[in-house]
């Protein structure tokens, strides 16, 4: 696993003048764990850029910022989405439950080039990203992305140190292998393959920045299930999103 590297953003203010406009400000968050001010394209700060344009971000009272980015083939105007306009999700349900704040997937009214991005929250004993699905070509059901999945694992009530599992695994002549514990301020990198699940240890709530570019220009998010799981989606009929979410600590 890659050594700590960015991580989202926990500005307590700030702003990030860009020619040509308006400077953004943010309250920020205090953790990961609540719903963040997006930016486009796709990250819980506060503003963007396009070609050839700089970047400027100040923080009175310091802060953690993230900058997802892609090759963009269109240049945007800057723009600035506050916290109302994420879209808050609980998908799955029972131990499957889980939360997505949507900042640019498939999210009315955001526009990137190229660039998708979403926050997943998971509480402890619950997995994610299951039934492990795929994004590797494109096809009626399916978009080429590439993946970056950023973890932060809450400590335990006595300042234990949390961890989670990721697993990625190869399609049809498309191998790959990774099946590996994660811990705070891991990445994982899934080049191509059906990934999932990523599972919270009981005890520990995980959050991960998900990031995924290609070549495509539709900001359309479509992966299939791996078919031999698939089944496990008709099961959540039955059983209750987990209490615990939406989490907003």
């Amino acid at each position: 696993m890659p050594p700590r590297s960015s991580r989202p953003a926990r500005p307590s203010s700030s702003s990030c003048p860009s020619p040509g406009a308006r400077p953004s400000r943010s309250t920020g968050r205090s953790t990961s764990w609540r719903v963040a001010a997006a930016s486009s394209p796709a990250s819980p700060t506060t503003c963007t850029w396009g070609a050839a344009r700089a970047l400027t971000i100040t923080s009175a009272d310091g802060g953690r910022f993230a900058f997802p980015s892609a090759i963009a083939t269109r240049d945007i105007d800057v723009a600035y989405y506050p916290k109302s306009q994420v879209r808050v999700d609980l998908r799955g349900a029972g131990d499957c439950s889980r939360q997505v704040n949507n900042y640019s997937l498939a999210v009315e009214g955001v526009t990137t080039s190229h660039l998708l991005a979403c926050e997943v929250i998971t509480p402890g004993g619950n997995w994610s990203s299951y039934p492990a699905h795929k994004h590797e070509q494109d096809s009626e059901d399916e978009r080429e992305l590439e993946e970056i999945y950023y973890f932060e694992i809450e400590d335990g009530p006595e300042g234990s140190k949390g961890f989670g599992l990721h697993r990625t695994y190869g399609s049809p002549g498309r191998p790959i292998d990774l099946c590996c514990e994660v811990h705070d301020g891991d990445v994982a990198l899934v080049p191509h393959g059906y990934h999932g699940p990523c599972v919270a240890a009981p005890g520990y709530d995980m959050y991960y920045l998900n990031v995924m570019a290609g070549p495509n220009e539709d900001l359309v998010w479509l992966a299939p299930d791996d078919p031999a799981h698939h089944w496990i989606r008709a099961t959540w009929e039955n059983q209750e999103v987990d209490p615990r979410l939406p989490m907003n600590k």
